[in-house]
């Protein structure tokens, strides 16, 4: 089974937003500052980044910029003191929706037939 890494990027409450994480049995990764965060993005893939938009040290303009650059793949969430509790629910459904997305593409589901389940899907090697 494969644990989800989660970049946390802040300085204030980095206790108080990987309280979620670990609940979860999600390996959560610090981050203090923005040049500490993009080295981090450049050696390890994430399935999350989180930025805390509280933080008064952290440019998140420039983090909004630069992580989709050097992570394409990645979700990047914004932290903007609301309850963690919304926050985990985000990042939960956003682990939920590339599960499943997995699980599509592993099951090869056609949709061009309609909802006609009387035979199987063809094959597809694609």
């Amino acid at each position: 089974m494969k644990t989800n890494k989660i970049l946390i990027i802040s300085n204030n409450d980095a206790v108080a937003l990987s309280a979620w994480a670990v609940a979860d049995a999600w390996e959560a990764v610090f981050a203090g500052s923005d040049e500490q965060a993009l080295e981090l993005a450049q050696q390890q893939p994430f399935g999350a980044i989180v930025v805390d938009g509280t933080d008064g040290s952290l440019n998140p303009l420039k983090l909004r910029a630069l992580l989709p650059i050097l992570q394409p793949d990645v979700a990047v969430f914004h932290y903007a003191g609301e309850g963690t509790d919304t926050l985990r629910t985000r990042v939960k459904d956003h682990f939920v929706r590339l599960r499943y997305e997995r699980i599509r593409r592993f099951l090869v589901l056609d949709d061009s037939r309609g909802a006609s389940w009387s035979q199987l899907p063809q094959f597809s090697a694609n």
